[in-house]
């Protein structure tokens, strides 16, 4: 696999960007998700029709500090195969989440991979709930992993596994569960559908609200959430009462997503004008809800996540164009964060 590195026409005077590169093949790529890696990278899910044995293959790329690639590898068979999200392990390693359609036909089942800090397989594990499952988010929690995910004609789910991706339980939700987060108190937070989802330490329902849809969620540590719904984000404490909002409404931005707490406290974010979704807006908060910076990349690609690193930001999205798809991967300054 390979890298193309380009100089930046965004930011001439070099006082954003550290680098900018595309990545793909001459196929298809679908980004799923990212996480930091520990030397200020990333690394970064999703699926192919470049490389591997199938229709789409799920793939896991390590990027560098600089946006080169450290390695890359694909997981699947000759059907269909996605990676949605990706997780670090305790050892150093990566835990991936997607869906595994067999060779020989019949109804997707969720999938989980474990890889080493250099890519090499460790297990592979799928879980079916009945019907075409899918998984969609996977986090670290206490002795394992929690997913989130849809079973058709079923609903949302949400599930422990323990480390070696052996089921510890299984909870059917509402909605279609996008996203589970690990809370302070061990319970978890899931965006599912229209719903925003909270629950205790072994996925029972405390509460759920269905009047606001929110896109992402973010736990805080004084127990509590930070949530954006269209171009505002919200900040609850443990009750569920508003402790503030940051309204990014009139700035072009529309949507924001892929929200990521950053090591200093404050928040990096994704964010898209839906009227025009090649303009990529990098985003970062405080932690008391103020403006940091504000970066608009016009026609960079659909933005889809935004990480911080301690040495600056990634923002990482949807490339189109040339007959494929590819990904987009931008390093900002320390400044920028």
């Amino acid at each position: 696999m390979q890298a193309f590195e380009r100089t930046n026409p965004l930011d001439p005077g070099g006082t954003i960007l550290q680098s900018l590169t595309s990545w793909g093949g001459p196929g298809i790529e679908i980004f799923g998700a990212a996480v930091p890696a520990p030397d200020g990278g990333c690394v970064v899910c999703g699926s192919t029709t470049s490389w591997g044995n199938g229709l789409y293959d799920a793939f896991v790329t390590r990027f560098r500090n600089d946006g080169s690639v450290a390695w890359s590898t694909t997981y699947g068979g000759t059907s269909y195969d996605n990676g949605s999200c990706i997780t670090p392990s305790p050892d150093g390693g990566y835990v991936l989440c997607g869906m595994s359609r067999p060779d020989g036909g019949g109804p997707a089942s969720l999938l989980l991979v474990k890889f080493t800090a250099d890519g090499d397989t460790v297990w592979a594990r799928r879980h079916n709930g009945g019907n075409e499952t899918i998984g969609n988010w996977i986090e670290p929690a206490t002795g394992g992993y929690i997913v989130s995910g849809f079973v058709n004609q079923v609903g949302g789910f949400l599930a422990k596994f323990d480390s070696g991706g052996a089921l510890v339980w299984w909870r059917n939700i509402s909605g279609s569960g996008e996203m589970v987060k690990p809370a302070a108190d061990g319970g978890y937070y899931a965006v599912s559908g229209p719903a925003l989802i909270r629950t205790d330490s072994v996925g029972t329902v405390v509460w759920e609200h269905a009047s606001t849809i929110f896109s992402v969620v973010e736990p805080t540590p004084d127990g509590g959430f930070v949530a954006a719904t269209g171009a505002l984000l919200v900040k609850r404490d443990a009750s569920d009462q508003t402790q503030w909002t940051l309204n990014y409404a009139g700035t072009g931005i529309e949507t924001i997503r892929g929200l990521r707490r950053s090591n200093n406290g404050g928040y990096a974010m994704a964010a898209a004008d839906n009227n025009v979704p090649d303009d990529g807006y990098l985003l970062v908060a405080t932690g008391g809800g103020a403006v940091s910076h504000t970066v608009d990349f016009p026609g960079l690609g659909f933005a889809r996540t935004a990480l911080s690193t301690g040495s600056g930001c990634w923002l990482i999205g949807q490339r189109t164009g040339g007959g494929s798809d590819d990904l987009f991967l931008v390093r900002t300054k320390p400044a920028v964060e």
